[in-house]
């Protein structure tokens, strides 16, 4: 979709659809993502007869009636392995499995119930990977999904994903953080999952979400964190379980004094749990090191406490509400 036909056209200020517009197109001509495009238009050779994807055991499946050839599926193989690491999942194309290396079925199973339906809702997804939230959620019937992530290569990933694809009401923009400062009372509901922590100012991005949100809007936050009691933020020195890009890792009490001092009301965190090898680890299309090597006795191979999931909901106030 070009974005200058976005269908909320109101929602968003002055001339910044034409900026969005040329940000994307600039991004996506990148040499460094050539094999993604490459493997994009290797998938133009097959027939595809698209269906509405189904939603079983965790599993998003694509095209599940369809029986593919020898041929076809030694193509789609080949496809699936141009554009590793595959980061979110399980999907299966056919009987063809992409086993990802986070299982986020388990996030998706946690949070669903917390979430209610998604008829009519338009939903904003932050740092949405390839898309795989966005499958279960359309299958609701939403008005409208926009899913958010400034990587190319995820966004490759969600194009080839959605080629197989019937539905109609969602679709993905390399946006930023930065740029929802364009969105002034748009979604309803907002996801932000897995996001906080890697940013050296969760707060101001907590601000931006909240002013992104219809009055009256949900906002679904999951975050690492770590176990305590305390209102505590652990900065690590450099890397936490041997990756970098961890800022600010909080308590739950410590998350959810984020939420409320960022303007967030009716905060409620509904699930914490350790963080396992079960949910992130290393597979075939995600070859590299997971968290398995990052933890060691109990503590993360830096000495750190070991990581944590915190799952919570929080609500955009009306005018004329209060606590």
């Amino acid at each position: 979709m070009d974005f200058r036909k976005w269908p909320y056209r109101g929602s968003v200020k002055g001339s910044a659809l034409s900026r969005l517009n040329t940000d994307l197109k600039q991004a996506l001509h990148d040499p460094r993502f050539k094999r993604y495009f490459e493997a994009l238009e290797e998938l133009k050779s097959l027939k595809i007869n698209k269906q509405t994807p189904q939603y079983k055991d965790g599993v998003v499946h694509l095209l599940p009636k369809t029986i593919w050839t020898k041929e076809e599926k030694t193509t789609l193989k080949k496809i699936i392995k141009a554009m590793l690491p595959w980061r979110k999942g399980p999907f299966k194309i056919g009987d063809l499995t992409i086993d990802a290396e986070w299982r986020s079925d388990l996030k998706w199973e946690r949070l669903k119930k917390q979430v209610g339906s998604l008829q009519g809702r338009v939903i904003l997804d932050i740092g949405c990977n390839n898309g795989y939230f966005m499958f279960p959620m359309a299958l609701q019937n939403p008005r409208y999904i926009l899913g958010i992530d400034p990587v190319v290569p995820y966004y490759q990933q969600f194009q080839f994903l959605n080629s197989f694809s019937s539905l109609n009401n969602m679709d993905m923009r390399l946006f930023g953080l930065e740029h929802l400062n364009h969105f002034e009372s748009t979604f309803d509901v907002v996801f932000c999952m897995g996001i906080l922590y890697h940013h050296t100012d969760p707060i101001g991005i907590l601000r931006n979400i909240l002013n992104s949100m219809r009055p009256g809007g949900l906002l679904i936050v999951e975050a690492q964190g770590i176990a305590g009691n305390e209102p505590l933020c652990l900065l690590p020195q450099k890397k936490y379980c041997g990756m970098p890009g961890h800022w600010f890792l909080p308590t739950q009490s410590a998350l959810i004094n984020m939420l409320s001092r960022a303007g967030f009301q009716y905060i409620e965190c509904f699930e914490a749990v350790e963080l396992d090898s079960e949910e992130q680890r290393a597979t075939e299309l995600s070859p590299h090191n997971s968290l398995q090597e990052g933890l060691e006795n109990g503590k993360t191979i830096e000495g750190y406490p070991a990581p944590w999931r915190f799952y919570l909901k929080a609500r955009k106030g009306r005018k004329g509400r209060h606590r």
